[in-house]
């Protein structure tokens, strides 16, 4: 994939589609934008966040062989070469619609979707028509206010369980 829709498309190392099997997975967790680290590797959620959301997927009981990680837009949002992550502007993330939209249709298994953070879940959940979604604490978020020991973590390990759980 070539894009350039938008600004973000001058500072990207790679597009970041995301991570895991879309074809296989009953899980999307949908974060808000590719960091440093994805933008150099090209894979959704692997750097310091990502470790500590796949450590809270497998404390809540799931494989991660079942999830698909990615986010509102696909390059990092930022504005410059080594400029600090930014939250995506509103044009960006309408630019990327599309792309991320057609990840989301190619979910063939998709049983839920897990907005790691406000952005995805303001801009998808009125989207994803019949498909149960849940917010979660984005993990930044998290690391931010103690990682594994603080209580959001726990929180979000539990939201996530209970939510499988519920199916």
């Amino acid at each position: 994939m070539q894009c350039t829709s938008c600004q973000l498309a001058k500072y990207r190392s790679k597009i970041v589609i995301g991570r895991g099997d879309p074809l296989s997975a009953k899980y999307l967790f949908l974060g808000e934008a590719p960091g440093m680290s994805e933008n150099v590797l090209g894979e959704a959620f692997i750097g310091e966040s990502g470790k500590l959301l796949d450590i809270m997927i497998t404390k809540a009981g799931i494989l991660l062989l079942d999830c698909f990680f990615t986010n509102t837009v696909l390059c990092r949002p930022c504005d410059s070469r080594d400029g600090k992550n930014r939250e995506p502007k509103k044009e960006e993330v309408f630019a990327c619609l599309q792309n991320v939209q057609k990840i989301i249709n190619s979910m063939l298994h998709l049983e839920i979707v897990f907005f790691a953070g406000r952005v995805g879940e303001r801009y998808y959940a009125s989207r994803l028509k019949g498909t149960r979604s849940v917010y979660i604490a984005h993990p930044s978020s998290i690391l931010k206010y103690g990682g594994k020991s603080s209580s959001i973590f726990i929180d979000t390990v539990n939201t996530i369980r209970r939510t499988v759980c519920s199916m």
